[in-house]
């Protein structure tokens, strides 16, 4: 496994928490997630969900992208 892979896994956890206390801010309550990173030799990702929630979340956007969903962020939608 690549140093970048290594050192970013060291510090995933970290990351997802202060990205857990931002999303909650921003919300205003708990809100669960996934993060997924790509390194050159390693895809890893750390969640505030049980994994079949994260599965199942990650079909339904494929599902929206397959069906041509626009890339245009949810708060300039209508």
């Amino acid at each position: 496994m690549s140093e970048q892979a290594i050192k970013l896994s060291r510090q995933l956890r970290e990351i997802a928490e202060n990205l857990d206390q931002q999303i909650h801010e921003a919300a205003g309550k708990r809100v669960p997630f996934t993060l997924i990173v790509f390194t050159e030799d390693r895809t890893s990702y750390v969640s505030t969900c049980d994994r079949a929630d994260s599965v199942r979340e990650m079909r339904h956007l494929l599902d929206l992208w397959e069906q041509s969903m626009p890339d245009i962020e949810a708060h300039k939608i209508n």
